[in-house]
């Protein structure tokens, strides 16, 4: 057995009536090694994916009439 330990986290402000949204999330921060009792893969060896870190930022488009 094993265990992944992921995290987020998220902030929402204005700027200039905007709205704006930061966020960051993190998969697998151990790094552990480990095989997908689903994945085709396990047989010859492919592990799952290891540390995985993303960063995205949200702007809303709008119409203004």
């Amino acid at each position: 057995p094993y265990v992944l330990l992921n995290a987020g986290a998220g902030t929402v402000f204005k700027l200039n009536k905007v709205t704006i949204r930061l966020f960051a999330n993190f998969n697998n921060i151990l790094n552990t090694k480990y095989f997908n009792h689903l994945s085709r893969y396990k047989e010859i060896g492919v592990s799952g994916m290891g540390r995985n870190v993303s960063f995205g930022m949200e702007i809303p488009f709008s119409s203004s009439n």
